[in-house]
C-alpha cells in the first residue's frame, strides 16, 4: 500500500514500526564510502606501523628467490620441489601481512555496525526474482538515480585524483632522493612517502564519505515517509479501530448494567438520594441467623436515569428504599460493584441494615 502512495502525499515522518519493518528488510541508511574510507585509513596506518617489517620481508623474499634462481638453473628439479622452494619464503611475510589486514577488516566491520547496528534480517536474504528483472535493472542504471550515482563517482574520482597529484607534487624532492639510496633504504622511504600521500587522499575520501552518509540518511528518511492516511491506518492496525473500541466499551457497559440490574431484586436495601444517587446493598442471614456475607456488599449503583431505574426495579421487587443523601453519595463515590462497604462507613450502613430488619420484623408480626 505504501509503495503505491504518490510521493508528494508522503509528508509525515516514518513511525518506529515503519523503521523496524525497513530494518527487517535490510533497508538501512548506510554509506559504503564511510566503510571503505575507514578501512583504507586503517590499512595505511597499520602499514605505516608494520609496513617496514613487511617491506623488509618482501626484500628478503625477493633476494631469496633471486639467489635461488641460479641453483634452480643448475639443478634439475621437479615441479613439486621447485614449488616448495618458492612457497617457503612466503611464510615469513604472513605475520606482517596479518598485522596489516586484520585491523583493516576489524575497523570496517565496526564502521558498518555503528551505522546500521546488528540485526539478523532473514527477509533481506530472501530470493526475489524481481531483482533479476533486466528491465528494472537497466532503469536503475540509466534512470535519475543512476545518473546521480555516476555523477557522485566522477566527483569522488576528481577530488581524490586532485589531492593525490597535489601531495605527490609537493613530495617531488623526496622522490628524487630515492634514486641515490640503497634498495632497502629506498623501499622504506618510498613506502613512507606512499603512505603519507595515501593518508592525504583518504582524508579527502573521508570528507566525501561523511557528506555521502548525511545524504544517505536524508534519502532513507525521505523514502520511509508516510502519508497521513498510512499513519492513521497503522494506528488502527496496532491499537485497534477507535470506533470498534468505543463500541466494545459501550457493549461492555450495557452488559455490566444488565448484570447489575439482575442483582437489584436480591438486594437488602437501596440507599438513595431522592433525585440523583442510588446504591443497592446486600446483607442477608441464613435460617440460623448467620450472615451469608462477611460484610454488606454493593451489588448495584447508578446516578440520574440509572439510579431511577434501580429504584424502580427495587420497588417492583419489594426491596426497601432508604433515603440518606450523605451516605448514598459516599457509597457511590468510594465503592465499585462487588466491593464490601468501607470500614469507616460500617456504622452508618449497620444502622440502615438494622432499620430494614426492624421493618421486616414488624411486617412479620403483622
Amino acid at each position: 500500500m505504501s509503495d503505491q502512495t504518490p510521493k508528494d502525499e508522503k509528508t509525515e515522518e516514518a513511525t518506529p514500526k515503519r523503521r523496524d519493518e525497513a530494518r527487517d528488510k535490510g533497508q538501512v541508511a548506510m554509506s559504503q564510502d564511510v566503510v571503505a574510507a575507514v578501512m583504507l585509513l586503517m590499512a595505511v596506518l597499520a602499514f605505516y606501523v608494520a609496513g617496514q617489517n613487511l617491506v623488509m620481508s618482501l626484500v628478503q623474499l625477493t633476494a631469496g628467490i633471486t639467489g635461488r634462481m641460479h641453483a634452480w638453473a643448475l639443478n634439475d628439479m621437479g615441479f613439486e620441489e621447485a614449488a616448495a622452494m618458492v612457497a617457503e619464503p612466503w611464510w615469513a611475510i604472513l605475520p606482517n601481512l596479518f598485522l596489516v589486514l586484520m585491523p583493516m577488516l576489524a575497523i570496517g566491520a565496526l564502521a558498518a555496525f555503528l551505522q546500521a547496528g546488528f540485526r539478523i534480517t532473514p527477509k533481506a536474504l530472501e530470493m526475489k526474482w524481481s531483482k533479476l528483472d533486466p528491465i528494472k535493472g537497466a532503469q536503475k542504471i540509466v534512470g535519475p538515480r543512476g545518473f546521480v550515482r555516476l555523477g557522485q563517482s566522477m566527483l569522488k574520482l576528481i577530488v581524490i585524483a586532485s589531492v593525490t597529484v597535489a601531495v605527490a607534487y609537493s613530495q617531488l624532492g623526496k622522490l628524487a632522493a630515492l634514486g641515490r639510496m640503497e634498495l632497502p633504504q629506498a623501499l622504506v622511504h618510498g613506502t613512507r612517502l606512499i603512505a603519507f600521500t595515501a593518508i592525504c587522499a583518504i582524508v579527502a575520501i573521508l570528507a566525501i564519505a561523511l557528506i555521502d552518509l548525511l545524504f544517505q540518511r536524508q534519502q532513507h528518511d525521505k523514502e520511509l515517509r508516510m502519508s497521513k492516511n498510512e499513519v492513521k491506518q497503522e494506528m488502527k492496525n496496532s491499537q485497534g479501530d477507535p470506533e470498534v473500541k468505543r463500541r466494545i466499551r459501550q457493549v461492555q457497559r450495557e452488559m455490566s448494567a444488565r448484570r447489575m440490574m439482575d442483582d437489584v431484586p436480591n438486594a437488602t436495601v437501596v440507599v438513595t438520594n431522592p433525585t440523583h444517587y442510588a446504591v443497592a446493598l446486600y446483607y442477608e442471614k441464613d435460617a440460623n441467623g448467620q450472615p451469608l456475607v462477611a460484610a454488606p456488599k454493593v451489588v448495584a449503583k447508578g446516578v440520574d436515569s440509572l439510579a431511577q431505574k434501580i429504584k424502580e426495579i427495587a420497588s417492583e421487587n419489594g426491596v426497601i428504599l432508604y433515603e440518606d443523601v450523605p451516605l448514598a453519595r459516599a457509597l457511590h463515590a468510594r465503592c465499585e460493584i462487588g466491593d464490601v462497604v468501607p470500614v469507616e462507613l460500617f456504622e452508618a450502613v449497620a444502622a440502615v441494615i438494622r432499620y430494614v430488619y426492624g421493618l421486616r420484623e414488624v411486617a412479620a408480626r403483622a
